[in-house]
């Protein structure tokens, strides 16, 4: 297992332009702990020193040799060659993921049957758009029909990108991939209405085999149906349905009505799904826009959450109630806690509303969203990056990969984040960059680095106060 330094040392790996001395206390440090993921990192460095890169021919474990294989002064014709010959998903995924591998590699890839790789494929923005929308159509084809749990980054990856959600309705036979796709409302009516009757089936499915349910499993079968039909109303209600869908959510209108019969519990998730074509919640809409205090707007979030059977998505509420100027984090933290908006919703409102304390909350709460996006678009990124600190530390909330990830992460706030922030993958380039040189102005005698590696092993304070300790002793 990596030392908590020796993820420091993983995130310095980002900095393109990483000096030798690093380098070479990075190898000399993972050599003796014998952690050879971080020897992998640094196998796959950019700009990694001749003389440090020849040391690696005689590192034998599998995951070097497959990040030496990556590097880049490997040539097109050997790195056909591995596709075509590599059988381990991991040196697979490694090559889909990286912004140097050829192109070709990448169309080549996208034709194996692999799903992690075919993922990283499809995530990589350095690909082109074919072979991207070749990958994602791959995996949607591979993922059987009855598989009834899809990573959430998957379904964040095809909900983000329309070109992908509509070669996922074009391939699949997973309702919930269907789901998906449909859930980035932007669908065409032939592929729409594919993904829709998939989604249908699945619930109808799903209801029949409740009615046959015996009592040692009512519970658990009648929340799985409760969510099955909420999730469905939600996702319906991003769309701008075509005819054939509405007709096919018609369809249903018996079996639903038997089921209500049997079990009165569930009439009210249903009777919204019913009406999923026709807006009801327009009152509590207006309610939300017109309320002048931060009160009001807590009656409605309470009321909604109360009875959420009886206001299975009020998406339109949400979205006006966090754009009123009355709304706070306070209000926001409430639509989480009493879980009365789901992922779409939340998606709609982060990229709709302007108030900035609601962006800052949704920012900071709500998962799977393109965080330097909304703080663009907010037209004050740094304030709005500002107050999602300022919100995090009100409430003791831990601050997520996205927000550390984000561009507009500067160095005084940088500064002030726990040493945790800089392990692998959780933070940006300018933020690893602005570590190596804060710890290259700060650190000048070997002796102090080895203070940094011994304070640092089990260190959660932030990284001045790590520095500070280290130049100190």
């Amino acid at each position: 297992m990596t030392e908590t330094f020796g993820l420091v040392y993983r995130s310095l790996l980002a900095v393109e332009n990483l000096s030798t001395v690093i380098q070479e206390r990075i190898f000399q440090y993972a050599s003796k702990l014998k952690d050879y993921e971080l020897l992998a990192a640094l196998a796959r460095h950019q700009n990694l020193h001749p003389e440090i890169e020849s040391r690696f021919a005689n590192v034998p474990h599998a995951v070097v040799k497959a990040a030496w294989a990556a590097r880049p002064s490997r040539t097109d014709e050997e790195l056909t060659a591995l596709v075509e010959n590599e059988t381990r998903v991991k040196v697979l995924t490694a090559l889909a993921s990286r912004d140097d591998t050829p192109q070709k590699v990448f169309s080549l890839i996208a034709t194996t049957k692999g799903q992690a790789p075919l993922i990283a494929l499809a995530s990589n923005n350095v690909v082109d758009v074919e072979t991207r929308v070749a990958a994602i159509a791959q995996y949607a084809a591979l993922v059987d029909a009855n598989i009834v749990k899809i990573p959430p980054n998957v379904i964040a990856l095809i909900s983000s990108d329309d070109r992908l959600a509509t070669a996922v309705a074009t391939r699949t036979n997973n309702p919930l991939l269907a789901l998906a796709a449909l859930r980035s409302g932007a669908l065409e009516d032939e592929f729409q209405n594919r993904a829709v009757y998939l989604a249908v089936e699945h619930m109808t499915k799903m209801v029949k085999l409740f009615l046959l349910e015996k009592n040692d499993r009512y519970s658990m079968m009648s929340y799985a149906v409760r969510e099955c039909i909420r999730e469905l109303t939600e996702v319906l209600e991003s769309n701008q349905l075509s005819s054939q869908s509405v007709e096919l959510i018609s369809n249903t209108t018996e079996i639903l009505a038997t089921v209500v019969v049997h079990h009165p519990s569930l009439e009210g998730v249903v009777d919204s799904f019913l009406k999923v074509a026709n807006n009801t919640a327009e009152t509590f809409v207006v309610a939300a826009r017109r309320a002048s205090s931060s009160a009001e707007l807590d009656k409605i979030i309470q009321t909604i959450g109360s009875d959420r059977s009886k206001y299975a998505s009020p998406a339109a509420t949400l979205c006006a109630v966090a754009q009123n100027e009355h709304c706070t984090a306070a209000i926001i933290r409430k639509m989480f806690d009493m879980r009365v908006a789901h992922w779409g919703t939340l998606r709609a409102m982060a990229t709709t509303v302007t108030n900035r304390t609601s962006i800052a909350a949704l920012i900071l709460w709500a998962p799977y969203l393109n965080v330097d996006r909304i703080l663009t678009k907010s037209g004050d990124p740094v304030g709005t990056l500002s107050k999602v600190l300022e919100i995090a530390c009100t409430y003791d909330t831990t601050i997520h990969t996205e927000i550390l990830q984000s561009k507009y992460m500067g160095r005084e706030m940088i500064c002030k984040l726990p040493i945790q922030s800089f392990f692998p993958n959780n933070c940006s380039m300018e933020m690893t960059t602005q570590l190596a040189a804060m710890l290259t102005e700060r650190i000048n005698e070997p002796a102090t680095w080895e203070v940094l590696e011994a304070v640092g092993k089990e260190f959660t304070g932030s990284v001045d106060e790590l520095l500070k300790i280290a130049t100190i002793v």
